[in-house]
């Protein structure tokens, strides 16, 4: 809700999630509980999860290999997770 927000309160200037997150970088206010950059960490955490979980489903129904292996690849490349 808070970077959909942020957003709404000037579409152009927010057009990237990059310039939200700079911007209170810039104003120390990055680390806070109400602040888009804790919002988007808990974002990033919860589409992680989803990912972790859909493995596990379809490892659970016996998915081929290579849509396991895409999907997690798919998921985890460039999160700082192992592949």
């Amino acid at each position: 809700q808070r970077l959909e927000n942020k957003y709404s309160s000037d579409p152009t200037k927010y057009e990237h999630l990059y310039t939200m997150v700079q911007e209170e970088v810039e104003k120390k206010t990055a680390k806070g509980s109400s602040s888009c950059t804790n919002g988007l960490l808990w974002l990033t955490r919860f589409f992680n999860f989803s990912c972790v979980i859909c493995l596990f489903y379809c490892s659970l129904i016996e998915i081929p290999i290579g849509v396991l292996v895409f999907t997690h690849i798919f998921c985890f490349q460039g999160n700082g997770l192992p592949c």
